[in-house]
């Protein structure tokens, strides 16, 4: 490789090495080290996902399956509840020693015994190496699910393409709505005070791609309903 005044550029050569040297066939005079092109990652992921384990969600799986393991001493599943306050939001939940190379897919899981029942919680996956370096993985979500029934929740239209609308039958001091996508990124709040039975609550979700969205309705700060949102642009 040779360094061309701000940065560092594969240099297409040949490399004769001897007892004390190594000696590069190239026409070029710059300051040039030598590298490689391609340093393997210590997991190759395949999947991670993060699933209710019973109807009445008071436990949770987070599952993940590698394809390859390089140079890698251990697996942290990490959690969050609100990760937009950075790194220090971040708990370790468990950890696993690698089952090692083969050729064949490798399946792990850990359980989350304490869910977080009103809100949201995220985990991921972090693969450290011996020298400890580590890759963070893709983020995943598990959202709380409280049925609701058509007597209880009005939803229209949905699907939508920008607004959406809510009447309930009953009365409420202090509402906060939440939407989120299927990534679970928020794309839409609003704080309702002194909601009375059978008033409409008016929620824009421009903001939000085509998919499946989640509404969770929080009443101090209690979910109390959750319906799927589909969006369509």
């Amino acid at each position: 490789m040779y360094h061309d005044v701000e940065y560092w550029e594969p240099l297409a050569t040949t490399i004769f090495l001897t007892e004390n040297e190594a000696i590069a066939n190239t026409s070029r005079y710059s300051k040039f080290t030598l590298g490689s092109e391609s340093i393997p990652l210590p997991v190759e992921l395949v999947s991670i996902s993060a699933n209710w384990l019973d109807q009445d969600n008071s436990s949770a799986i987070i599952k993940w399956v590698t394809a390859s393991e390089t140079n890698l001493e251990y697996f942290a599943v990490e959690y969050s509840d609100k990760p937009d306050n950075g790194e220090k939001s971040w708990h370790c939940l468990g950890t696993l020693l690698p089952i090692g190379s083969n050729n064949e897919d490798r399946d792990y899981f850990v359980f989350d015994s304490s869910p977080n029942l009103h809100s949201i919680r995220y985990y991921r996956l972090k693969s450290v190496e011996f020298d400890n370096q580590f890759e963070l993985s893709k983020i995943v979500c598990l959202i709380p699910t409280i049925s609701s029934n058509d007597k209880d929740i009005l939803l229209y239209p949905n699907p939508t393409n920008g607004n959406v609308y809510i009447q309930m039958s009953e009365n409420y001091n202090e509402l906060l709505v939440s939407i989120y996508n299927s990534s679970g990124q928020l794309i839409s709040e609003k704080e309702v005070i002194d909601y009375q039975k059978g008033g409409v609550i008016s929620c824009d979700v421009h903001a939000g791609t085509s998919g499946v969205c989640l509404m969770i309705i929080k009443c101090g700060g209690e979910v109390v309903k959750t319906e799927r949102i589909i969006i369509q642009k």
